[in-house]
């Protein structure tokens, strides 16, 4: 179904081709293969990050079910159990030469910015490749503490919010990683 168009997606004919499925029709006809398929024991189910870009007449044949993002007890449970343990095991480290203490891997779920797990896979493989450049050589175990793995978090949104308090002036306050900071210049 997904064809480029001029190196791009064309989520619009995506979407047609859904829609024509999805009428009560018992056939497509896919113009690509030049063929009719049969749709009569087809159940479609799709998915999507973003389900506002979906036209209307699309979303009112689904049932659309949302799924919650992880929280931050989930995220730490799934970087303790499956994404750290799948990160060592990548680079060949034994779980007895590297941990991150209970307080690093809260502070490793506090951070993400997204609902999945991505940056925690990353932040993973950042803490095994640490390891193994700086520590691996001396044969000890290292833990991982959240000064230690502040380095590998992903760098926080910077939200702004301007105040004009006389003509020639501006005040600005600023949020850097969850801190305000007051900045105020002189026009």
């Amino acid at each position: 179904l997904w064809k480029k168009v001029k190196g791009k997606l064309s989520a619009g004919r995506v979407q047609s081709a859904v829609l024509r499925m999805t009428d009560d029709n018992r056939s497509f006809f896919d113009v690509h293969h030049e063929a009719y398929i049969p749709l009569e024991n087809v159940v479609i189910v799709a998915d999507a990050n973003d389900a506002s870009k979906i036209q209307k007449p699309i979303l009112d044949r689904f049932e659309v079910i949302e799924i919650p993002a992880y929280t931050e007890a989930e995220k730490a449970f799934i970087f303790r159990n499956y994404t750290f343990p799948k990160a060592l095991k990548a680079k060949n480290v034994k779980r007895s030469e590297v941990s991150v203490t209970k307080e690093a891997v809260a502070r490793i779920a506090g951070c993400s910015q997204e609902p999945g797990i991505r940056e925690q896979k990353k932040i993973a493989d950042r803490i095994v490749g640490n390891y193994l450049l700086h520590y691996a050589w001396r044969k000890s175990t290292v833990h991982y503490t959240p000064e230690m793995v502040e380095p590998f978090l992903p760098k926080q949104d910077v939200r702004r919010t301007t105040f004009a308090s006389q003509p020639g002036s501006i005040r600005s306050v600023i949020l850097v990683g969850g801190m305000a900071r007051s900045v105020d210049v002189q026009c």
